[in-house]
C-alpha cells in the first residue's frame, strides 16, 4: 500500500492507501521504498509510552493512531489539555 505520495505522483493520480501495483501503473517512474516494520513498531511503542505518561486513557486504533482521554488531567499536569498536547507534539 502507498503510505505517502509526492506532489508529482499525486498529480498522476496516486493516493495514500492505494495498492502499489496501481500506483506504479499510474506513475511508472515512482520510487518505492521497502517498509521497515520493525522500526515502525519500535517507534510506535516509544510514542505510545509518551501517551501513557499523559493519561491512562489511551485507546490504540492502529500502529500510528490512538485516541487520548485528557479530561481531568489538568491538575495532574498543572496545565490545560491543549498545553499538554502541545508539549507532547514537541516531545514526539
Amino acid at each position: 500500500m502507498v503510505s505517502a505520495a509526492c506532489y508529482i505522483a499525486r498529480a498522476a493520480g496516486v493516493r495514500p492507501a492505494m495498492p502499489v501495483f496501481k500506483a506504479l501503473r499510474l506513475c511508472p517512474d515512482a520510487v518505492v521504498l521497502k517498509p521497515n516494520m520493525a522500526k515502525y513498531a519500535a517507534e510506535a511503542r516509544r510514542i505510545r509510552a509518551f501517551m501513557e505518561r499523559l493519561t491512562p486513557l489511551v485507546q490504540p486504533l492502529s500502529i500510528d493512531e490512538a485516541v487520548l482521554g485528557l479530561s481531568g488531567t489538568a491538575a495532574l499536569h498543572r496545565a490545560p489539555p491543549v498545553a499538554v498536547l502541545a508539549r507532547f507534539a514537541l516531545d514526539v
